[in-house]
């Protein structure tokens, strides 16, 4: 496939701006784009980073359904969609009961009003206990309501955006890491641990087998996506490199400059997560960047 990057959007929305991933990908897509009129959706209270002209802040909650988002967001060509509710808890039935429904409504919304490409947040955890590489096109299973809900949403916006004329990025995003992480993942804790200069550090055994990529680098794949713009389907925003958890962590004490002695198996592996557990980076690299790339 030989397609050209998206050459009409002019105006790109996104929804949990100012979340973990939300504020890298805001910077990369300034980076790439310096001319797009960037639109920041916040709730109310929230804070975000806006330096720049270009750049204008919405604060709305956008599961009211009152709200006309389409209008409200003044007409954006492109959403990146990163806002998702309770992701402390990937075992929450609220995922599925609570959360996916509004998700529905307010992606359906702006598709039925005109939306002309959407990049949506997915997940890992929709491929369930698939052990090794996933690649987009294996069934997937999903053990977790997270993961369900997920799947689930991808299903319904796959089927209205081929009737509602929108084209379809769906993100897959795997292990990451990075400044702005929740307190609880384990790279922050390993970052707090070095800057309290804790001579030990508790984890599981390690052995087990991930996919981690620097949020800096998810955030420029997902505005690759936003960039080439066409209907990409399914696709993993992960580094395609299978790494043991306790040599990532070697990897993470050479660049601190941290050195702990590791204290392998004090906590157990999480019950859904299998050994094994990466995936393939071809899709992205020849489809979305290759082409983005060479234009």
């Amino acid at each position: 496939m030989n397609q050209q990057p998206f050459k009409n959007i002019s105006k790109v929305a996104i929804t949990g701006s100012n979340g973990f991933i939300g504020r890298h990908v805001v910077r990369a897509l300034r980076e790439i784009l310096p001319k797009i009129k960037l639109v920041l959706v916040v709730r109310s209270g929230g804070e975000i980073e806006n330096d720049s002209e270009n750049s204008g802040v919405v604060v709305a909650d956008i599961y009211d359904e009152s709200i006309n988002f389409m209008e409200l967001l003044g007409n954006p060509d492109a959403l990146v969609h990163l806002a998702w509710g309770g992701l402390s808890n990937f075992s929450n039935s609220n995922h599925e009961a609570i959360e996916l429904p509004k998700q529905k409504v307010f992606l359906t919304r702006l598709i039925e009003r005109g939306l002309a490409h959407l990049v949506v947040a997915g997940t890992c955890f929709e491929y369930g206990a698939i052990e090794g590489e996933c690649r987009e096109e294996a069934d997937v299973s999903p053990i977790l309501p997270y993961g369900r809900a997920k799947n689930d949403l991808r299903i319904t916006l796959e089927s209205i955006c081929e009737t509602g004329g929108c084209t379809l990025a769906w993100a897959r995003l795997f292990y990451m890491y990075g400044a702005g992480q929740r307190s609880s993942a384990l790279h922050a804790q390993f970052v707090a641990a070095a800057v309290a200069e804790r001579e030990t550090f508790d984890m599981s055994d390690g052995e087990q087998v991930r996919d981690y990529l620097p949020v800096e680098d998810v955030a420029q794949m997902l505005a690759d996506c936003v960039m080439f713009g066409h209907n990409v389907g399914v696709v993993n925003i992960c580094s395609g490199r299978p790494t043991r958890v306790v040599d990532m962590i070697g990897e993470w004490s050479k660049e601190l400059n941290y050195h702990p002695l590791l204290n392998c198996g004090v906590f157990a592996r999480p019950a859904y997560e299998p050994d094994s557990f990466w995936g393939s980076r071809k899709r992205f690299d020849t489809l979305v960047r290759g082409n983005v790339e060479g234009c």
